[in-house]
This record gives structure tokens, C-alpha cells and sequence, in this order.
């Protein structure tokens, strides 16, 4: 990835280097970005308390309207994640399935390969 900084920037960075502060510039550009990524964390929570907040002052049937929301939202999600795990059973059966035909052919091929008196012609 390359990064292009203003000229302010990269003054800036660089002096942060020399002052011993960061290793590298790499070193500076990846804590700005985890601080970047603590501040978006913190306004998801903020805003999410925010939300919270409004539901004291609703009346109940504003309460129960959203609570059907929610666990509509809630039962919707449950479906899709119900459809990815069936999915995911099904490539799984599918891969077992092929893996038993497999053996089967080996099986057959090896005992139509194998001599008349050998151990191997009798499994089946």
C-alpha cells in the first residue's frame, strides 16, 4: 500500500522520527491508523449509548414497536446465518460423498488388479 501524505505530514512524521518517538515512518502511520480505528470504535459506542438513551423517553407502545423491530432484525439474521452453516454441511456431505466413491474405485481397481490368489482380490 502506498500512502501519500502532505507535505505538513510528512514534516511532521519525519520530526516525530528524529525525536526518537517512532522507529520508522511505518512505525508512525500504524499507530495513527490504530488511533484512528479506538476514535471510530468509540463513536459507534457513543452513538449506540446516544440510542439507548431515547428509549426513556418513548412511551410503551414506542418500547414494544421496537422491541418487535429488534427481534425481527434478530430472527432475519438467525436465518441467514441458519442458511450459512446448512451450506456449509452440505459442501461437507458432498466432500464425503465423492471421498467414499473414491475409495470405492480404489477398492474395485485394486482387486481387479490383484491376482487370482492374493489377500487383496477378496476385499471388497
Amino acid at each position: 500500500m502506498n500512502v501519500t501524505l502532505t507535505p505538513q505530514l510528512h514534516t511532521y512524521i519525519e520530526q516525530q522520527v528524529r525525536d526518537g518517538r517512532f522507529a520508522d515512518a511505518d512505525a508512525a502511520i500504524n499507530d495513527a491508523v490504530r488511533l484512528l480505528e479506538q476514535k471510530s470504535r468509540m463513536a459507534v459506542q457513543v452513538e449506540a449509548a446516544n440510542s439507548f438513551a431515547v428509549l426513556g423517553c418513548l412511551g410503551d407502545q414506542d418500547i414494544s414497536t421496537l422491541v418487535m423491530i429488534v427481534m425481527m432484525e434478530a430472527a432475519k439474521s438467525a436465518q441467514e446465518d441458519l442458511r450459512a452453516i446448512m451450506a456449509g454441511v452440505k459442501a461437507i456431505n458432498a466432500a464425503k460423498a465423492a471421498l467414499r466413491d473414491t475409495i470405492a474405485r480404489v477398492r474395485k481397481d485394486v482387486a481387479e488388479n490383484a491376482g487370482p490368489g492374493s489377500i487383496v482380490a477378496n476385499i471388497k
